[in-house]
């Protein structure tokens, strides 16, 4: 995210916000009235004939209401009754016969009759016109002539609040945690609250309203106002919450951030406890507490469920059982002798060998095959271990066989070099000569000490070291020599000193080798980067550089021997530096990890730290 986007600034997410609940209600409510037009016919017939028909509706109600007042109070307390209203009527009898009528104008704008045969077939003709009082009638005229009006505006306003709603909906989700001059996802305070306590509590608040809503009927300001407020709140209520969920969906919150995935997760590591710790007990008290528990439950099965009681099931039941317990318990007896006996292998021990005089079946053959493999796996060791010695003495032996002689090369190469002479072939020859000897003299060092380090034949001696003070003269030993190659040495490490389990000695020859390995291989003009760094319990040391050349090859093969990152070979070296480096690494209990990524070489060393 780019600091200072408007979109993601609060007025903008406020704004939209605002218009959100506005459009929701405008789309939501226009949309419950077009169906409603819809039902009414505004869309199929004039205004009048829709009038019509409501009146027509509620025609039958009030002639109903007249007549019971005509039997009921007299004419004179039925013509006080509708002497301010809209609505005149004259009762005629069966006969025909006007027993009451209080219509005093021929403009009438609807006009209806309604019959009542539980009254001796009155019919009771009834007129609406004039609009000189305010009544429910002049209400609903001027409702329905609103509603006329409004109709088809609503057509073109209804799609486009919902166009807005779905639009404005869309852009909340997406910046949705996002703020103003900040990277990443961040929840408001609400979305923080457990998910599921949250949402049970808008559940709470939305059937609070519900029942709010059930008393309301509209018959005053106050409710109707109430009923807007609480209208508005629902649809507020409703974007806040996909606002919420979409946070807690962003930020992988969800579900760790809740009650139940509490629990679930308490109950999981619960069940992967109570599993291990199964799995560490002996097999037999498993077994028999399994045995133990599953026969009694079929023993109140037996109880419980039988109609009678009959001797003969319980005495075939406990025949069943002891055979089954001899069997189950030489099974789990021989099970446990062949779990120790693997377990054994795991661990080393491979002279360990199990009796397989009591087993029989395939658990003799399992147990024999277990003690032949330990068997094989011995002789295996003891070839490799024996092929091994064998080659650390022959590169011992042949390197000092090579070292006698080419000391005398070496120091009469170095002679040759420094006589006076008018010949300089002889000059650049002894040159030359000198320090290809002398390559080969490092060469047969260098496979002594990691046949020697790659076998454990070294002498660690392990003592408390301050990682800072050996980077620090590691930076004052190869400085100069990455600045003659162009190479800015940048260095990090804690205010507070580290200090590690290691033999100094050998710790330095690791830095000397990687850093030698950067002198070589780092692309000239480019920074080389030393750190320290804390991990917990532990202090990793980081060397980092640009290669000079492609890396095409996995970091588990750069540490064989003999494998340069020059595949060309046109630097010097051997190809054993970084094997070394990690043979002297294991040997003082530390890890060594190579990382390649494109040309970035990066070597991380991590140590226990030691307080």
């Amino acid at each position: 995210m780019r600091k200072g986007r408007f979109s993601y600034s609060l007025f903008a997410k406020s704004l939209a916000f605002i218009l959100l609940v506005i459009s929701l209600i405008v789309g939501g409510g226009g949309a419950i009235g077009l169906a409603v037009c819809a039902e009414e016919g505004f869309y199929s017939k004039p205004f009048e004939g829709v009038l019509k028909t409501r009146y027509d509706n509620m025609a039958y109600e009030y002639g109903l209401e007249i007549v019971n007042q005509y039997k009921f109070d007299g004419a004179e307390i039925l013509e006080a009754a509708y002497e301010e209203t809209n609505l005149q009527f004259q009762i005629i009898d069966e006969n025909g016969v006007m027993l009451f009528s209080n219509c005093d104008d021929e403009d009438y704008f609807w006009s209806g009759a309604r019959s009542y045969p539980q009254y001796d077939d009155m019919i009771v003709e009834m007129y609406v016109g004039g609009f000189s009082y305010h009544d429910e009638w002049l209400e609903i005229y001027n409702l329905y002539r609103v509603i006329s009006e409004l109709a088809y505006v609503g057509l073109v306003v209804v799609p486009v609040a919902i166009l807005l709603s779905i639009s404005l909906f869309i852009y909340l989700m997406h910046v949705s945690g996002k703020h103003y001059g900040e990277e990443g996802i961040r929840c408001c305070a609400f979305a923080r609250i457990p998910t599921d306590v949250l949402y049970f509590g808008i559940g709470l608040i939305v059937l609070f309203a519900v029942m709010v809503c059930d008393d309301l009927h509209g018959n005053n300001p106050v409710e109707l106002v109430t009923g807007i407020a609480i209208i508005v709140g629902l649809v507020t209520l409703f974007v806040s919450s996909c606002i919420f969920l979409a946070e807690k969906v962003k930020t992988g919150t969800f579900w760790k951030n809740s009650v139940c995935g509490y629990i679930y997760v308490f109950l999981k590591k619960a069940c992967v406890l109570l599993y291990k710790g199964i799995c560490k007990l002996p097999t037999m008290p498993v077994v028999t507490l399994a045995f133990v528990v599953i026969s009694f439950c079929e023993l109140m099965g037996i109880a419980l469920l039988a109609t009678h009681y009959e001797e003969h099931l319980l005495v075939a039941w406990f025949i069943e059982k002891v055979i089954m317990a001899i069997v189950v318990f030489y099974v789990a007896y021989v099970l446990g002798l062949l779990r120790e006996g693997g377990r054994a292998l795991a661990e080393g021990n491979l002279t360990k060998q199990m009796d397989t005089s009591k087993m029989i079946w395939v658990f003799k053959e399992h147990g024999e095959n277990l003690n032949k493999i330990g068997e094989g796996m011995s002789k295996a060791v003891d070839e490799r271990l024996k092929s091994e010695r064998m080659k650390t003495e022959l590169i011992t032996n042949v390197s000092h066989d090579i070292k006698t002689p080419l000391t005398s090369i070496i120091n009469y190469a170095d002679l040759i070099s420094k006589e006076e002479t008018d010949n300089p072939v002889i000059k650049e020859y002894s040159e030359v000569l000198y320090r290809q000897s002398n390559r080969l003299r490092r060469l047969t060092e260098n496979l002594v000490e990691a046949s020697k380090a790659s076998t454990g034949n070294v002498e660690v001696n392990l003592a408390p070291c301050e990682v800072g003070v050996l980077l620090a003269q590691t930076v004052g030993e190869f400085e100069q020599k990455l600045e003659e190659k162009g190479m800015t040495l940048v260095t990090k490490q804690p205010e507070e000193p580290i200090l590690i389990l290691a033999d100094g000695k050998h710790l330095w020859r690791v830095f000397d080798n990687l850093m030698n390995n950067i002198c070589k291989y780092a692309q000239d003009g480019t920074r080389v980067y030393l750190s320290v760094e804390e991990d917990g319990d532990n202090a990793k040391i980081i060397f980092k550089n640009i290669s000079n050349y492609q890396l095409d090859i996995s970091s588990d093969e750069l540490m064989e021997r003999f494998v340069r990152g020059d595949s060309s070979r046109h630097t010097e070296g051997n190809g054993l530096g970084l094997s070394i480096a990690k043979s002297l690494t294991d040997v003082q209990n530390g890890h060594m990890e190579i990382v390649v990524d494109g040309d970035l070489f990066k070597v991380i060393l991590t140590f226990p730290k030691i307080k």
